[in-house]
């Protein structure tokens, strides 16, 4: 749901919705303690935060700096890489931060992929999208594998023209062999519907 979708949800059902862009001083960039300042001001205790991961724990910081990490606040992050993000300070305030993750860091698989990719090794900091392409190799990995071992298919790949309506030959036995298929991967269970989509 985009933010004008969820503007109109919620002006249909009577909730004022305001929607304020988060601006640093161009003299302090990264300072956007008077912008949060202006917002608190405004007397609202419910966000909804989407912001670039980079700079979250920053602001997240500053909305301490300026109060608005008590009791009565709420918000949600819309960051899939909130996991990365070290709330320990934060946790003490009464706060309500909600985000979604969808890596569970203590998969042995997780741990795994986070020590051959990481310095730290740590999964808590593996990001969405490294988990997502790992995902993607192994469903491909692994359908063309049934492919040529189970099917006993000789698969061969042959330069197309991106500019052109070619077809791979094997593409939509791959895509629906793909479609049928379903694995658990880092980010959950991967499984297709009848149009593709996850």
């Amino acid at each position: 749901m985009g933010i004008a979708a969820l503007m109109e949800f919620n002006n249909k059902r009577g909730r004022t919705v305001i929607l304020k862009q988060l601006e640093s001083l161009p003299e302090q960039p990264g300072n956007f303690r008077p912008m949060l300042n202006n917002v608190k001001s405004l007397g609202e205790t419910q966000f909804v935060l989407a912001c670039s991961t980079n700079i979250l724990e920053n602001v997240l910081k500053q909305l301490q700096q300026v109060g608005m990490m008590t009791e009565i606040y709420s918000y949600v992050i819309t960051s899939l890489d909130f996991q990365t993000i070290d709330v320990e300070p934060f946790q003490y305030g009464g706060t309500n931060i909600t985000g979604i993750r969808m890596i569970n860091p203590d998969l042995t698989e997780v741990k795994r992929i986070s020590m051959a990719v990481q310095d730290n090794g740590d999964p808590h900091k593996l990001e969405i999208e490294t988990a997502l392409l790992m995902d993607a190799v192994q469903i491909f990995y692994e359908t063309v594998y049934d492919l040529t071992v189970d099917r006993m298919m000789t698969v061969k790949a042959h330069p197309l023209n991106c500019k052109t309506a070619d077809n791979w030959m094997y593409g939509n036995s791959i895509i629906n062999l793909m479609k049928s298929k379903s694995t658990l991967g880092l980010t959950g269970l991967i499984k297709f519907d009848h149009e593709g989509f996850r």
